[in-house]
């Protein structure tokens, strides 16, 4: 191949190699637990892992919100779980129930005080909420489900 043509095919295998080099996601696996606070059940948090290796985007993200028993699943953009790797973990209030934001009333901002107020193990702490200075790190390995994620005062 001489000339223009040449150019288009080096031009093409360099485009399509490029994009056939993309990394694939670690695996998916199904990752659960509890979250803790002084060692008692943290229930109605939100739980958030961000990973920490690189070459990925937020869609690796895992996310949960606790029940009245401070039990989570985790979920991310690629499926049930978390993708095997290291995680900075955050932990903060999960959102009011969807009935107390449709409230007419012009007592919303009281209810929604109450409601937080009348949760047990509260106040979470703030540093917690803090990506820059959560001191939570979690590793999800391929063939455990359970983790215990343990918050101090």
């Amino acid at each position: 191949m001489t000339g223009r043509s040449g150019v288009y095919a080096q031009l093409l295998l360099a485009v399509t190699a490029a994009v056939g080099c993309e990394r694939a996601p670690p695996p998916l696996v199904q990752a659960a637990g509890v979250v803790m606070l002084e060692g008692n059940p943290l229930p109605r948090c939100t739980i958030m892992l961000f990973p920490t290796f690189k070459g990925f985007g937020s869609d690796l993200i895992a996310v949960a919100t606790s029940d009245d028993a401070g039990r989570f699943t985790l979920e991310c953009g690629v499926g049930s779980g978390a993708c095997a790797g290291s995680y900075k973990a955050t932990v903060t209030e999960a959102p009011v129930p969807p009935e107390m934001m449709r409230s007419r009333s012009g007592d919303s901002a009281s209810k929604i005080s109450q409601f937080y107020a009348k949760l047990p193990n509260r106040p979470i702490p703030g540093k917690f909420g803090d990506l820059a200075t959560t001191p939570l790190a979690i590793e999800i390995v391929e063939g455990r489900e359970s983790y215990e994620v343990k918050l101090e005062r």
